[in-house]
Formats: C-alpha cells, sequence, structure tokens
C-alpha cells in the first residue's frame, strides 16, 4: 500500500484481491507463527469441506485448548478466530461487508446463533461499534457467519501462535493469557458429525473476551487511527 487504510479496508481489501484471483487460500497475519502442520490440515480441510457450505472457515488458533473438550482430532465451533486461518473465495464473497446491512441481518438472525447470552450480546455491541466507525474487519466476517448459521472448523492442536504482543501492539499489548502460546503438530484428520461443539464454542467465547460484564469500548480503535 502507498499508504496506511486502517485496519478495515487494507486487510479486507487484501483479502478481497486475493480472492478475486484464487478459489481457496490462508490468510496468515505477519505476527502469527504457525507450526508447520498448520499448512497440511488447511489443505485438508479446504478439500474435505469445499462442497460443503455449512463449513466458512477454518481456525489455525485454538488457543491451547484442552484436548478433552474435542470429540475428535478435529472438530466445529461457531466462532471464526483470524489468527492464521483459511476459507474459500465464494463464503468471503458471501460475506456481508456494508455494516448496516449486517446489523439487519443481525437483528433477524441473532436469537439462532449458537452463541451464550453474554457472547450474543458482545457480538451485537461489536455490530454496534462497527456502525460507530470501528476500524476493523473481522467482526464483519464473523457476524455474516453467524447469521448464516455457518461453522468454524478447529483442530484439536494449537497451529497458530501470536508473537504480537508487547507496548507496541495495537490489540494484543497486555495480552499474556492469550499470547505466544505453544504450538504442536497435528497427526490425524478425524472428525465426526459435521454440528456446533458446544463446549469448545465456550471455549473460544472466553479465550475471544465474549463473556462477563464488561461493556465493548472502543478506546483501541481510537488509539490505532491516531497513530497508525
Amino acid at each position: 500500500r502507498e499508504e496506511n487504510l486502517g485496519c478495515k479496508y487494507a486487510v479486507s481489501g487484501g483479502i478481497t484481491w486475493f480472492f478475486e484471483h484464487e478459489e481457496q487460500g490462508i490468510i496468515l497475519e505477519d505476527d502469527c507463527l504457525p507450526h508447520k502442520d498448520f499448512f497440511a490440515y488447511c489443505e485438508f480441510c479446504l478439500i474435505e469441506f469445499k462442497e460443503n457450505k455449512k463449513i466458512w472457515h477454518i481456525n489455525g488458533n485454538n488457543f491451547a485448548a484442552d484436548k478433552k473438550l474435542y470429540k475428535q482430532s478435529i472438530d466445529f465451533v461457531s466462532l471464526a478466530q483470524v489468527w492464521g486461518w483459511a476459507t474459500w473465495s465464494d463464503r468471503w464473497k458471501a460475506s456481508e461487508k456494508n455494516v448496516f446491512y449486517l446489523r439487519e441481518a443481525a437483528k433477524q438472525t441473532r436469537t439462532d446463533w449458537c452463541l451464550s447470552k453474554s457472547a450474543t450480546r458482545k457480538k451485537f455491541q461489536h455490530i454496534n461499534g462497527l456502525v460507530q466507525g470501528l476500524d476493523t474487519w473481522d467482526y464483519q466476517w464473523q457476524v455474516s457467519i453467524l447469521n448464516a448459521d455457518g461453522l468454524a472448523v478447529t483442530a484439536s492442536s494449537n497451529l497458530i501462535s501470536n508473537l504480537g504482543d508487547g507496548p507496541d501492539a495495537t490489540h494484543t499489548k497486555n495480552d499474556s493469557s492469550r499470547v505466544r502460546l505453544p504450538v504442536a503438530g497435528l497427526q490425524s484428520y478425524k472428525y465426526l458429525d459435521v454440528n456446533n461443539n458446544k463446549g469448545l464454542t465456550d471455549w473460544y467465547e472466553s479465550k475471544m473476551g465474549l463473556r462477563g460484564g464488561a461493556k465493548f469500548i472502543i478506546k483501541w480503535a481510537i488509539s490505532y487511527s491516531q497513530n497508525p
């Protein structure tokens, strides 16, 4: 880019450009370190679930979840996590980028989201933040998946470690419980039914900050826009 377009337009525009040229692929941010098995896992999932329109997203990061939460070596959750992931061009093109249309759709579908009441409330706060000018792209993608009753694949091994913490970080300045988590290999791709694993989704809700009573604020977005 010749100029800094901010999180919303730079990242989403780059992904859109990518999927104008490729039918499927991996998105890996520069501060995320993958295990070598991440790429084989993504390749398997991109082929295995290409025709299953219930699957929208392939998570690389699972926040070092306990393997006991999984039914098999891979499983399914309602929340897309974007620290190393993969998807298909048709899913990306089907997602809603206009935040006003996104909010109207969410008003109709949120009672059917496979999330806790707390997480549903937080995600709707995120949508309202977008309408008010929040400079990000991933909430639109996550809510589009929820509105479509879609699922994300997740591996029982943590395949991505976020190294982008520290005083100059934008979103992970004080995030010691989620960053620099160890990665581990994934030896098989067994799965059972393609349905939301509620216990595993609960884990993602907790690690993604969607539980508890704290109000959603956009301070970090304001900070980013002032210091890109």
